[in-house]
């Protein structure tokens, strides 16, 4: 640990590894000795715990104390905020994100409770606050999300929508792989004793067990003129229309022309 004794009319600072404090002018009435220790971080957080969904940065824990009156006495708040920074390596927060570090204090009536005016330099690897009183002091930070890996079923997959079955079960894997196979085969024997049916015996045109279609797969000669049909017959309906029409119209000008020469006859 280390200690300070720091005169109200001066001010000064002290730093004890990651930890670091500036102790302003005005702090207090009277002359005080500023007091960091570092305490056992297991023991620390086993006796108070940590936050709720937050995770110890650093792996360290620091009591900080300011003493008056021969050491008799400790000062419960400042009438001047003491600043506060905690220093850390990327290695110490690379499951942290960075930017929702903040410094907690105990309080024994509360509970950890984080400090005011929180500023997190990522450049300098530093967290900066302002307390009004001393007590136990950490440094916590929110756990980056989990990665998210390959979904169920995606990584390792066998053509065929075949999966690897749970390393819990190494004989039951053995045993599901055996029995596809011998599906597996059981389906191909059960194809290669099918009946083929011999395509040439059927007369031309005649429907097969596959319905329209040849075995194949094309559909059978003629199946494109009964599709043709309906548009077929229609055409040749319009085209006799055409020639009844034609005849008719020729009918009406052979008797028009007949009137016409009756007429003239009868001037005559």
């Amino acid at each position: 640990y280390t200690t300070e004794t720091v005169d109200p009319l001066a001010g000064d600072s002290l730093s004890l590894d990651a930890i670091g404090l500036i102790i302003p002018v005005g702090f207090s009435n009277d002359i005080a000795d500023f007091q960091i220790k570092q305490i056992n971080t297991s023991e620390a957080l086993d006796a108070i715990g940590s936050p709720n969904n937050l995770t110890l940065a650093s792996n360290k824990v620091y009591d900080i104390k300011a003493l008056i009156d021969q050491g008799n006495e400790t000062i419960d708040s400042f009438e001047e905020a003491i600043t506060i920074t905690f220093s850390y390596t990327d290695p110490e927060v690379a499951d942290l994100i960075e930017s929702s570090l903040w410094i907690y204090r105990w309080n024994s009536g509360t509970g950890w409770q984080p400090l005011d005016d929180c500023v997190v330099d990522e450049d300098a690897n530093t967290v900066t606050c302002t307390t009004a009183a001393f007590s136990t002091f950490a440094l916590f930070g929110e756990e980056k999300p989990a990665e998210q890996g390959p979904e169920d079923g995606d990584e390792g997959q066998e053509p065929g929508g075949g999966s690897p079955g749970s390393s819990s079960g190494g004989n039951d894997q053995t045993g599901d792989s055996g029995g596809s196979s011998n599906n597996t085969n059981a389906n191909q024997s059960s194809e290669d004793d099918t009946p083929v049916t011999n395509t040439s015996d059927n007369p031309a045109g005649s429907p097969t067990d596959s319905g329209n279609q040849d075995t194949d797969g094309r559909e059978p000669a003629g199946a494109d003129n009964e599709e043709d049909a309906p548009d077929q017959a229609a055409t040749d309906s319009k085209r006799n229309n055409w020639w009844w029409l034609a005849i008719l119209a020729l009918v009406i000008v052979i008797l028009v022309i007949a009137a016409a020469k009756r007429r003239k006859d009868s001037e005559r």
